[in-house]
């Protein structure tokens, strides 16, 4: 086997021919692919040499511009100096010529004003920074100098020299001003005319027209700003405002830093690479700079549109090499395809046979290992180095060997029927460590040239075979369950039946396969319940329920149900399988318990009914006899008392005290036969009833009751309806007393669809469910209920406090006084008593 897998590695190699033509293919490729980057490089580099120059010209251009700006801005300037410098000289004219008053120097001011297009006003101010006069109006506003032009900045020096200020916004209109002034000289001491300053305002919006109309078309922007950052005007498309600040500009930052002499004009190139072209000058003798930019976008506009155009061009000449270079491929993929396939055959037959899940082992005439795959080295524990040229049986056991004799010589099998290739046998494989498992082996024969092979596919079945034994023990205990066990396809029809189901229904297996559990229906079952069930297994859930079925004889019993789906590895629902327990003899026993338990219910109401009647005996023959005999003996004792007046004192305290003695007495009588039965339940009825019993609550415990009658004041309660529900709210509030250590209690009445509904709420301690329940109080208040045809609830919660709800119908509805014709739903009970510890 070693030798025909190199025989066929040789005789899949390429020929030389066919290498030495893919070389010079695969050289051709790299030619043209060095061309393609070589001329793709050339016009990169000839383009990044055409952008440079072109930021460089757009430098130059806005450097100029700058310089312009920076003239054009300084004659503004200049054009105001020159007006506020013959303003000054006029009025002092006027001055030394008696000619001075307010009226005049408004004159004088408006006319400076007026032929200048850029000067908005001009003013004169006192050293107390008031407003003399003004071009504006006659005579001026009488307010401070800072509420007009703004003087932040303009204090006035003693030399004469040109002031200018930040721009300003005016208090008086809202618009922006650029101060400018000068101080009068020599007109401060001594003279009539009193002012200290004379300031014009300059409208920015004049350099934001000149500067619009000198950059709008180039896509420039340009910004007049002070000295320390804060903008007077710009360009109108630039996002600065007038009164922003630049002081944290990146830009005028790093021109501040940059730049020794404010009056020279620098270029900086700000964020990254010429992400912003920015030229900054100072104004030749005043505080004002000037910073013209343009974007990247803009300056590069026209090369980029060259560059396209050369773009499509490269991407013209690169198509024709690409298109050139893939045909080149085509042909040697072609070529090195076929190639590929002989010299990766070997390596495709090695690697099925290695990626085989089962064992593969070889063996030759003389029985002797010639290939061993990976699967058959885990599977036996043995690497192939070591397996190879060992005989079979080191693996297998006398069964798979007899089985190889016999097809590797063509005997016919013991049926007579001759063997063909893909016998397969079971017995059991060897490991290195001398461990046996179970296998399946199935043989065959290969011819290869001169050699015979024998071709052993290897399985362990171990999994299998615990899965066989795992499903005998299952198919065991199922089929000797005491339960039935039905299983049934996804349609309900029956595939099997243990034999518990055949002893229980007297069917046999062939009489219900193919059917439906329906050939058990007696018609006692309601149809919603089968419904039921359907859609709850439909659904994939599990079905728990009772059924009462015929046997085949026609008798009925009791069986207790679980019906599951079963699911396929997709999920899917495939069948369904029931196990069923018969208890008729449970229901027996339970509906015996159950009239025994109806029984004794019928004896306590019959017990209760009579101590009732007894107590009300006790309380009438307390309060109309006892207590008549005690009034009329104290009748006799205060008739005593009024014979004794001149008596001797002891005689007259004995009596004092016997008649004390007789009104405790009466007071205890009628305090028992309250307690006994009250007489207002019986001459007022329940609601005089209930609030008299709560009053004596809150009077006795210092509790905090609250009644609500809702619409139970308006309702007529019968005496057997009124002493049940007295008693529950007299229980529970005994109850509360004792063991809620309550503070609160609130009681409501009310009239809910035909049933009368009585709710306690405590603020208590409360306990957990199923601590507390089951004592004498809450079970004779449950009993009370039950009798009326009511239900009783109690629900609480640890540390929140109890809720006790009562619902009994009303008896005009019922007439026999039970449950007849109306189910109350406990669930909904529970959920409505649960209701305040849920909020």
């Amino acid at each position: 086997m070693r030798n025909s897998t190199s025989s066929l590695a040789r005789a899949s190699g390429p020929d030389d021919v066919r290498i030495r033509r893919g070389h010079a293919l695969r050289a051709l490729v790299v030619l043209c692919v060095l061309a393609l980057v070589a001329f793709a490089a050339g016009t990169t580099l000839s383009l990044l040499d055409e952008r440079t120059k072109e930021l460089e010209r757009h430098a130059h251009e806005i450097s100029t511009l700058n310089r312009t700006l920076l003239e054009q801005t300084a004659r503004a300037i200049d054009s105001v100096d020159f007006a506020i410098e013959a303003a000054r000289l006029q009025l002092l004219q006027l001055e030394d010529a008696g000619m001075w008053s307010e009226n005049v120097q408004h004159l004088v001011l408006e006319s400076r004003v007026a032929k200048l297009p850029h000067l908005r006003s001009m003013v004169l101010i006192d050293r107390d920074e008031r407003v003399l006069a003004s071009s504006c109006s006659y005579p001026a506003p009488r307010v401070q100098a800072g509420e007009c032009v703004g003087l932040t900045r303009l204090q006035a020096p003693e030399e004469d020299r040109l002031l200018v200020d930040g721009p300003t916004q005016s208090t008086l209109d809202g618009q922006w001003l650029l101060p400018v002034g000068r101080r009068l000289h020599p007109m401060n001491v001594g003279e009539t005319l009193k002012s200290d300053l004379i300031v014009a305002a300059v409208e920015p919006r004049y350099f934001t027209r000149l500067y619009d109309e000198l950059g709008a078309d180039s896509g420039i922007n340009i910004v007049l700003l002070m000295e320390d950052g804060t903008v007077v005007a710009s360009s109108s498309h630039e996002p600065f405002a007038t009164g922003a600040s630049l002081a944290y500009h990146a830009a005028f930052i790093e021109y501040i830093r940059a730049v020794d002499h404010r009056d020279r004009i620098v270029l900086q190139r700000i964020g990254g690479e010429f992400a912003e072209l920015v030229s900054f000058g100072k104004v030749s003798g005043l505080p004002l700079m000037i910073k013209v930019s343009i974007d990247e976008a803009a300056a590069l506009s026209a090369w980029r549109k060259h560059a396209t155009n050369l773009a499509f061009g490269v991407a013209g000449v690169a198509l024709i090499l690409i298109t050139i270079t893939m045909l080149l491929g085509r042909q040697v993929g072609r070529n090195e395809a076929l190639s590929a396939a002989l010299l990766d055959s070997e390596t495709r037959q090695r690697g099925i046979i290695d990626s085989a899940l089962d064992g593969i082992v070889a063996t030759d005439v003389y029985g002797r290992v010639v290939l061993f795959n990976h699967a058959a080295e885990r599977m036996f524990g043995c690497s192939a180095r070591e397996a190879l040229g060992c005989p079979l049986s080191r693996f297998m056991d006398g069964a798979v060997l007899a089985e190889a004799d016999a097809v590797s010589s063509g005997d016919a099998d013991r049926r007579g029927a001759p063997r063909t290739p893909g016998t397969v046998v079971e017995g059991a494989g060897v490991r290195q460590d001398g461990m046996t498992f179970p296998v399946e082996v199935s043989l065959s024969r290969l011819a290869h040239g001169d050699e015979r092979l024998q071709i052993a596919m290897v399985r362990d079945i171990t999994a299998r075979k615990n899965a066989e034994e795992s499903l005998r023990k299952f198919s065991r205990a199922v089929s000797q369950s005491a339960s039935a066990v039905v299983i049934t396809d996804s349609q309900g029809v029956i595939e099997y039946v243990n034999p518990s189901f055949i002893q229980t229904t007297g069917f046999s297996l062939e009489e219900v396969v193919g059917k439906t559990p329906r050939v058990l229906k007696s018609g006692m079952v309601p149809a919603a319940r089968y419904a039921e069930l359907w859609a709850t297994i439909s659904a994939g859930n599990v079905w728990h329920g009772e059924f009462h079925n015929r046997r085949k004889d026609g008798s009925l019993y009791w069986e207790s149900a679980i019906i599951s789906p079963i699911r396929d590895d997709a999920g899917n629902i495939t069948h369904f399988v029931a196990i069923k327990d018969n208890i008729t003899e449970r229901k027996r026993a339970e509906a015996a318990l159950a009239e025994s338990h109806d029984k004794l219910r019928e004896m306590a109401a019959n017990l209760n009914n009579l101590r009732e009647s007894e107590m009300a005996r006790l309380a009438r023959e307390l309060h109309d006899e006892l207590g008549q005999q005690l009034t009329g003996l104290k009748m006799d004792i205060s008739w005593m008392q009024g014979r004794l007046v001149e008596g001797p004192a002891p005689l007259r305290d004995k009596v004092e005290a016997m008649k004390h003695l007789v009104d405790d007495t009466l007071k205890s009588v009628r305090r028992i036969s309250t307690g006994l039965r009250p007489p207002v339940l019986d001459d007022l009825g329940l609601v005089p009833a209930l609030e008299w019993l709560v009053g004596e609550f809150r009077r006795r415990h210092q509790l905090e009751v609250s009644l609500n009658l809702g619409v139970g004041e308006e309702r007529y309660y019968d005496a057997k309806l009124a002493t049940t529900l007295f008693r529950i709210v007299q229980e529970s509030l005994t109850n509360i007393v004792r063991h809620a250590e309550a503070s609160r209690v609130d009681i409501s009445l009310g009239y809910e669809e035909g049933l009368h509904v009585l709710r306690i709420v405590d603020n208590g301690r409360g306990f957990e469910p199923g601590q507390s329940g089951g004592g004498l109080g809450l079970v004779g208040m449950r009993e009370r209920a039950y009798m009326c045809g009511g239900v009783l609830e109690v629900s609480s919660t640890l540390g929140e406090g109890t809720v006790v709800v009562a619902k009994v119908p009303d008896r005009d509805s019922s007439p026999d006084g039970g449950m007849a014709g109306k189910e109350i739903d406990s669930d909904k009970l529970t959920d409505e008593a649960a209701q305040p510890f849920q909020a």
